[in-house]
């Protein structure tokens, strides 16, 4: 009975800890579009950045390591920063404000971005956009800088 109480108070725990991060973001980035003097666009942008979904380092590696074809991993950083080394099966889809077009992205797959910004502002940005303005139901944010995924030795693509 204790250990259940114990167990049910970490989890609340952090469930709590999640949803002040998410709080502090949430702000982070409407002070950001209040700053930057881009104020509806980027409020807009910090208000949909809540609803996009995060994938962990760890959850990726497992989706690559499975071999599971459900899910394709977007670099959104500047082709010449993919060709130089990108995540394994990676494509390149570097970010733009506004995108003018989804490309040839594929609607029939989970679509993870990421970027190597500290908070995936970009990565969050072209999700977020898809989401809205392209109608793209299941997309999704690597949680993390590319840096971080390069120092922990997981799978990458490098130029030769």
């Amino acid at each position: 009975m204790v250990k259940e109480n114990s167990e049910e108070a970490e989890a609340s725990e952090r469930e709590l800890k999640m949803k002040s991060r998410s709080t502090l973001l949430l702000a982070t980035l409407l002070a950001a579009a209040l700053i930057m003097g881009s104020g509806m666009a980027l409020a807009r942008m910090a208000l949909a950045a809540e609803e996009i979904p995060q994938v962990s380092f760890e959850d990726l590696k497992k989706m690559i390591d499975g071999k599971k074809t459900d899910f394709l991993v977007v670099d959104v950083q500047p082709k010449a920063v993919y060709d130089i080394s990108h995540i394994a099966g990676a494509v390149s889809f570097p970010w733009d404000d506004p995108l003018k077009s989804s490309g040839n992205l594929p609607r029939d797959k989970k679509l993870i971005f990421y970027c190597d910004c500290p908070h995936e502002e970009d990565s969050t940005s072209v999700a977020t956009q898809l989401k809205q303005k392209f109608r793209y139901a299941d997309v999704a944010v690597l949680k993390g800088r590319w840096s971080k995924w390069q120092e922990l030795g997981y799978p990458v693509e490098q130029k030769k």
